[in-house]
């Protein structure tokens, strides 16, 4: 038996190993808020936000007690007072160049729009992770700080998503190349044609829920966070799995055998 786990353990090591080690999802990390019960900016960054309204602590997407936060009480768009969280303006968060914006979000309604997060008002914007009232989700950026156009978003109306179902959702921008959002890891739009060659440096604070003067979510975030680079597919995958939560690079590989260890289990029964 002990020579069939260890034959297991080599198989997986060379399968799995290269794919949830050599991605260093620290690398370019901003700001990364678990949700559990506060808005607790994780990444080292101390960018922690500060709550307004009804958010509440609540289970999360894997039945965690307080793992993640719901945002109530709003009815229309108008309701931007009722729940939200503002991060500020730090300097980290100024971000011009490549960007990845990424979270889970349950969406209880969405006829009120909704967004994950936000850098944008309605004089000035930088880059927004959102939910649309048809259901889609919706990622852009803007490069002369005004609200964008349908054709410069990113996923817009390419989608129709469920209310009270659970989705990761990722925007992607590399200046000059590509826009490109994904649902679950999967690919939903890329965008390669006329794409913004630099982000304008917008002064609104970064928020989450809403952004100032619109959009407030009805529904429940969870474990968003901010990259100041453009993150591929497989990284994407790989956040959305967790691999990079609360862990620090060092303990990786201790990670990493652990998950290796427990697969050999399984199989060897």
């Amino acid at each position: 038996m002990k020579y069939y786990v260890f034959v297991i353990l080599t198989c997986l090591t060379c399968a799995v190993l290269p794919t949830v080690v050599t991605a260093d999802l620290s690398d370019g990390l901003v700001a990364y808020w678990p949700m559990n019960g506060d808005a607790q900016d994780t990444s080292g960054n101390e960018f922690h936000g500060q709550i307004f309204g009804t958010v509440k602590p609540v289970d999360d997407r894997l039945g965690n007690p307080n793992g993640a936060l719901s945002f109530e009480g709003a009815t229309t768009s108008g309701d931007v007072q009722k729940a939200y969280i503002t991060i500020g303006n730090p300097d980290k968060l100024r971000i011009t160049g490549a960007l990845t914006l990424a979270g889970w979000v349950y969406v209880r309604n969405f006829k009120i729009l909704g967004r994950l997060i936000s850098k944008h008002n309605s004089s000035s914007c930088s880059y927004n992770l959102c939910i649309e009232d048809d259901n889609s989700p919706n990622f852009y950026i803007s490069d002369d700080g005004q609200a964008p156009t349908a054709a410069e978003c990113t996923g817009y109306g390419k989608a129709k998503l469920d209310q009270n179902a659970w989705y990761h959702l990722a925007g992607v921008y590399e200046p000059g190349q590509y826009r490109a959002i994904y649902v679950n890891g999967d690919l939903l739009e890329k965008v390669t044609n006329d794409v913004e060659k630099k982000m304008f440096d917008s002064q609104v604070n970064v928020e989450i829920g809403r952004r100032p003067n619109c959009c407030p979510l009805d529904g429940i975030l969870d474990d968003l966070a901010i990259w100041s680079r453009a993150l591929s597919q497989e990284e994407i995958r790989q956040v959305m799995e967790g691999h990079f939560t609360d862990v620090e690079p060092a303990e990786k590989l201790t990670v990493t055998w652990g998950f290796l260890k427990e697969q050999a289990v399984d199989k060897s029964r």
